[in-house]
């Protein structure tokens, strides 16, 4: 076990039970994850309890289908990024920092994360993602990592409010299962030590928690111990918590031993598998927080879902019932006087799938209808399913609730846009709300490929128009400007230093020593190294990556294309923001490129292309 530098391994797991003993006996935290067991429930399923009839006909999930299409929306589009500058002289570095974010999205699916981050926010309210830099990634090379974490997995100092204040909290714990070899092989020195769990998934249980998981472990240790591996188990996995926490401890002589904040890796069995300073530059949690709507009460977000769980019901139980009532009207009855018919003729239409009623002489029976039509079945459904894409933001463009209303005319498309922005604003809204989740992490990348990107990489990508694309990272071009800007404040502090010190030898009329001083100030200063260090360590605040407003949605892109090219026709603004708007790479140049291929063919005497097409489609 490593030793600790200034409290022992008790004090250290002390510290750890007070932690996991605020998360798991907190009522908040108890609500949250019996909610998250109802809404994951419906969202499998439909239901979030027992239904009357086990076995209905019909049945549905549209809050499935809810969640989906609303991640599909905010996760259509590849966003439009891009990193500025706060200072001046830092233009090549900024450029050289979002190919690399670009480049770097592709190569760690960001998008298919991102769903899944949005998958988790639209059922259990609340996402999150890890910005990691794995040795392990890109087969060996080493990579920038941003993996989806579940929430049931996290738990965060309940003393913060809002998920974009994530970085402020006093701690943030992750829970998972991993296979033990790969703990024994990273930290070698603890291999004996490790003890395996029954658990194959970290969310083999309802509950996740942290000592209660602990405690109930020994018990099936002592009865199931095969060589220190768990007899049930294929392969030996091991629980680990993984612990962020602040820690103001300091060395002898009063500097703190953990300025960026403490990461401690601790096992099943009590052992402490890691323990060091947060090994990023930024000083920052390496994960980000995407609530799905704002709660004034909690950081975790609004539970949407119990807003559509009873209309959910309702559709079903509905549908059920229309669909019972269709198949009891699908069935031929007869009725008739008994001997009225030959017991043949019975049996012959009985076995054509008619039901013959036979019925005393004198008797009266008649078949009772429905005393709901089928029809005001489907008109009820319809208006459910109406009301859940209203109350979702879903609802179609052009009408209103369960498409009661007639579609709006529209005849431009300026007023597309318009309408379709009013038709989905709680779409829009959570999309302002991912757009800034992004902004938030895309800072922590930022530091990521300043701290460990290597010399050179070739990195591949998918370009705006869908074709494959390379770049070639140089770290010597991202730190160029930087330690040029370094340079030159390192000559400004050293000259003023010079003059002070030679102003102070005249004055005592030591003449040699300013002579001296002199003469060394002619020669060029050369960058001390920890100077180097120093300005890497903090190039990333001078940095900021943005994202465009609502890139992400694809209709939005193209509403505003369709709305730029009537104003580039109309020569109110430019061709080439157009071009830019649908994510063309180099706008301008296309511009001019296509200006001048119209310059040629109107002097070879041939229309242009608009104009061409037209004639070919009247000959049609």
């Amino acid at each position: 076990m490593a030793k600790r530098p200034t409290r022992d391994t008790a004090t250290l797991l002390d510290r750890l039970d007070r932690i996991d003993g605020e998360i798991d006996n907190s009522e908040k935290t108890k609500r949250r994850r019996q909610d998250w067991k109802r809404a994951i429930q419906l969202y499998h399923t439909g239901a979030s309890g027992p239904t009357l009839d086990p076995a209905p006909i019909f049945s549905t999930n549209l809050v499935q289908s809810m969640v989906r299409r609303q991640a599909a929306l905010l996760t259509e589009n590849k966003p439009q990024i891009d990193v500025k500058t706060v200072k001046e002289g830092l233009g090549k570095t900024s450029e050289v920092l979002r190919k690399t974010i670009h480049a770097g999205w592709d190569e760690c699916n960001m998008q298919m994360g991102l769903e899944k981050v949005c998958l988790f926010a639209g059922v259990m309210q609340s996402g999150f993602m890890g910005i990691n830099w794995d040795p392990d990634a890109n087969y060996g090379l080493g990579n920038i990592t941003v993996p989806a974490i579940d929430p049931r997995r996290v738990n965060v100092d309940p003393g913060i409010l809002d998920a974009a204040d994530l970085d402020l909290a006093q701690y943030v714990r992750v829970y998972s299962v991993v296979p033990l070899e790969r703990v024994a092989q990273r930290y070698p020195g603890i291999r004996k030590e490790l003890q395996a769990s029954n658990k194959i998934t970290p969310l083999d249980d309802d509950e996740i928690s942290g000592a209660t998981a602990r405690v109930g472990m020994k018990s099936f240790l002592d009865a199931a111990r095969l060589g220190g591996r768990a007899s049930t188990q294929a392969f030996p996995r091991v629980e680990l918590w993984e612990y962020w926490i602040k820690d103001d401890t300091t060395d002898e002589t009063g500097a703190p031993l953990y300025p960026n904040g403490r990461v401690i890796l601790r096992a099943n069995n009590d052992l402490v598998c890691h323990d060091a300073p947060n090994p990023y530059y930024d000083g920052l949690w390496p994960f980000e927080w995407l609530d799905n709507a704002p709660d004034m009460n909690s950081a975790w977000g609004r539970n949407e879902l119990d807003f559509v769980r009873r209309l959910q019901e309702c559709f079903n139980k509905f549908g059920d019932a229309a669909s019972r009532e269709m198949i009891r009207n699908a069935i031929s009855v007869i009725i008739t006087d008994q001997q009225a018919l030959e017991t043949e003729t019975v049996n012959a239409l009985r076995e054509l799938g008619f039901y013959v009623m036979e019925k005393r002489v004198g008797r009266a029976v008649e078949r009772p209808m429905s005393p709901i039509p089928v029809q005001q079945y489907w008109s009820t459904m319809n208006q459910l399913q109406g009301l859940i894409e209203y109350v979702s933001g879903l609802q179609d463009m052009g009408g209103g609730i369960g498409g009661a209303r007639g579609r709006a005319e529209v005849r431009s498309p300026a007023m597309l846009e318009g309408l379709q922005q009013s038709a989905q604003v709680l779409v829009r809204a959570k999309a302002r709300r991912l757009e800034s989740f992004l902004q938030r992490l895309g800072q922590k990348w930022i530091s990521r490929i300043f701290q460990f990107f290597p010399e050179e990489r070739l990195m591949t990508y998918i370009g705006p128009q869908q074709d494959i694309q390379q770049f070639h990272f140089q770290r010597e071009t991202l730190r160029a400007e930087l330690l040029k800007l370094a340079l030159d404040r390192y000559k400004q502090e050293r000259e003023r230093s010079r003059e002070e010190a030679i102003e102070a030898a005249q004055t005592l009329g030591d003449f040699v020593s300013a002579d001296m001083l002199m003469r060394a100030s002619r020669e060029e200063p050369v960058l001390p190294q920890e100077q180097v260090l120093l300005a890497i360590k903090g190039a990333w605040r001078d940095y900021r990556f943005m994202v465009e407003p609502f890139s992400s949605l694809g209709q939005n892109r193209i509403m505003r294309a369709a709305m730029k090219k009537q104003l580039a026709n109309e020569g109110k603004i430019p061709v080439h923001q157009e071009l830019d708007e649908l994510g063309f790479e180099n706008p301008k140049e296309l511009a001019k490129e296509a200006l001048e291929e119209m310059r040629e063919r109107a002097a070879a005497g041939l229309p242009p292309p608009q104009q061409q097409s037209q004639k070919s489609s009247k000959k049609k």
